[in-house]
């Protein structure tokens, strides 16, 4: 059997009903070096039967309890994995057939540490809404991303494993950050000088419905607290840090 080439880290939980289609869209892939670690947070619907049901041992899941922090479930993951790359993927979102041959060859192709994609945006029914373009132009990407905000989504990020070994590198487990802990990631790979290359061809679906966290009054809450903690304790875009806020 080849080398596991990427890890693809998926924290659930009660999607029983929609992780079959992610998990197909990875079986689906054309680059088959691939392991799929399932982080349930104790789901209390059929979650494990569907992920098990696959019976592909490739993809495996381990449980936890997250105390409503993702990023513990996302750290579980990338704590297991034993390919070269990380790979995240949410358990709503999809990727096209060729993603992971795409990234690869990305990967491959110069000296990278993160490589991302941009999405289609779909709605229940995965019909394609509109195209969410990912990247930054600039030679500033903290500055940008911090700015400007987040163009980068969670599903289309594969880092590369050794980068967050040499830095020591986790997602924060901060509560106060619940939600936008992604953004944090991105910044925080940045602020270490990561070399991003972002691919502008749609490779996945990522899904909008009334349950996305990001249409919560308590995703801006937590958005708040992570701008006021790198604008005003990281403090390393320059300037004043009232003016900046």
């Amino acid at each position: 059997m080849e080398d596991i080439f990427f890890s693809i880290v998926i924290p659930t939980y009660n999607h029983g009903h929609l992780i079959s289609k992610c998990l197909e869209s990875i079986i689906a892939q054309t680059f088959q070096r691939w392991e799929a670690i399932v982080v349930n947070n104790f789901s209390s619907d059929n979650t494990i039967e569907v992920v098990n049901g696959f019976g592909d041992p490739r993809i495996r899941i381990v449980n936890i309890h997250n105390d409503g922090v993702i990023a513990k479930s996302r750290n579980k993951g990338i704590s297991l994995a034993n390919g070269k790359w990380i790979c995240l993927l949410d358990s709503d979102d999809l990727w096209i057939q060729n993603k992971l041959e795409v990234v690869y060859s990305k990967s491959q192709s110069g000296d990278f540490d993160v490589v991302c994609h941009s999405m289609f945006l779909v709605n229940e029914e995965y019909k394609v809404l509109r195209q969410m373009e990912c990247g930054v132009k600039t030679k500033s990407l903290y500055k940008t991303l911090l700015l400007d905000g987040n163009r980068i989504q969670n599903s289309s990020v594969c880092v590369n494993k050794a980068f967050l070994d040499e830095h020591h590198l986790t997602i924060s487990e901060n509560p106060d950050f619940s939600g936008v802990e992604d953004y944090d990631f991105m910044m925080q790979l940045a602020l270490r000088n990561a070399n991003f290359t972002f691919i502008s061809e749609p490779l996945g679906y990522y899904l909008v419905n009334g349950n996305n966290f990001s249409m919560s009054n308590k995703f801006f809450s937590h958005l708040e607290a992570l701008m006021r903690y790198h604008i005003f304790t990281i403090d390393k875009i320059g300037g004043v840090p009232k003016k900046n806020w």
